[in-house]
């Protein structure tokens, strides 16, 4: 009779020819006679004690086959919920998202579908973080990002689809040569982030941050920590190389520039007390109890170090 074996010990082909050490038991299901399973009983110490012959039950063995397979088709629907749940979140989600926007789309989904916004009114820490470190339009509620092109579609022809998918969009700024793709900047409605990721042409949607400011009364350090003593006669009047920036334009980019309703003094005081030259301003925030005027104490330090050079400020948060 052929046979093949079931569980820890192997069995020889045939009936009472196994020989084992081990403790245990062998099942084997005979070709010739399907409805038997020769129980092999062995001996802690010795070989073969016996051999047994069980009559199975053609009925159970169908209700067995039944419930395998009920329990295949179950662990199937079960590994399918597994991998469709991911991919719609990830529809949901878009991951071309960058600097933490995919927190906040995250936080707004899972509001609108009953979360409760225990989180400064979103749904996770996170994206309360990420919210506070935006920059975003208090009145309207809608987050500064950077629309980033992919290269497949002409930009102005990425711009028109975008402006007439989502009519919220509201276009700030837009460098057509930047990385050679182009850039827009905009405010967007959160609602509208997750479909313009998935707009044909765009590459990826950044928010924007807002900078870390360091503003406050302070003496500058820059002419010594930049050794500009050895470089330019007005400070030194030996020093061998005189540098002292004419002929240079440098730019200072920050949050404002005279706008600070805390400061008591304004830049055309600065100027008239020859701490700043003439600098062109070119974006200011309104006046207000937010600006630190960051941007003027940056330019003193520029015009410290190079007073011969031409000064240009501009903000780097939306108006």
């Amino acid at each position: 009779m052929d046979c093949v074996w079931i569980g820890p010990v192997q069995a020889k082909a045939g009936l009472g020819n196994s020989r084992s050490r081990r403790k245990g038991f062998s099942v084997l299901k005979t070709t010739r006679f399907p409805h038997y399973i020769s129980v092999i009983s062995l001996n802690v110490a010795g070989p073969v004690a016996a051999t047994h012959s069980i009559r199975k039950d053609p009925m159970s063995t169908q209700n067995s086959t039944r419930v395998g397979r009920l329990f295949k088709a179950g662990v199937c629907f079960l590994f399918a919920i597994c991998l469709t749940v991911p991919a719609l979140a990830k529809r949901a989600v878009p991951e071309n998202l960058g600097n933490g926007l995919d927190k906040l789309v995250e936080s707004n989904l899972a509001i609108k579908a009953g979360v409760p916004g225990n989180f400064d009114g979103f749904a996770t820490k996170q994206a309360a973080a990420y919210a506070k470190m935006a920059l975003s339009d208090k009145i309207t509620g809608k987050y500064l990002v950077d629309i980033m092109p992919d290269g497949r579609v002409p930009l102005a022809t990425l711009q028109a689809s975008l402006q007439s998918a989502f009519p919220l969009l509201q276009v700030k700024n837009i460098e057509p040569t930047y990385n050679g793709h182009g850039i827009i900047e905009g405010f967007v409605a959160i609602d509208d982030v997750p479909a313009m990721a998935n707009t044909p042409g765009v590459g990826s949607v950044i928010l924007q941050l807002k900078p870390r400011l360091n503003a406050g009364p302070s003496t500058s350090q820059g002419v010594n920590q930049h050794r500009v003593n050895r470089i330019n006669k007005g400070y030194n009047a030996a020093a061998p190389l005189d540098f002292p920036g004419t002929g240079i334009s440098i730019g200072v980019m920050s949050d404002s520039f005279d706008a600070s309703a805390a400061t008591t003094d304004r830049a055309a005081a600065d100027t008239a007390a020859g701490e700043l030259p003439s600098v062109i301003v070119l974006e200011d925030l309104p006046l207000g109890p937010d600006p630190t005027d960051e941007g003027r104490g940056m330019a003193q330090i520029v015009y410290d170090t190079a007073p011969g050079s031409k000064i240009a400020f501009a903000t780097t948060f939306p108006i």
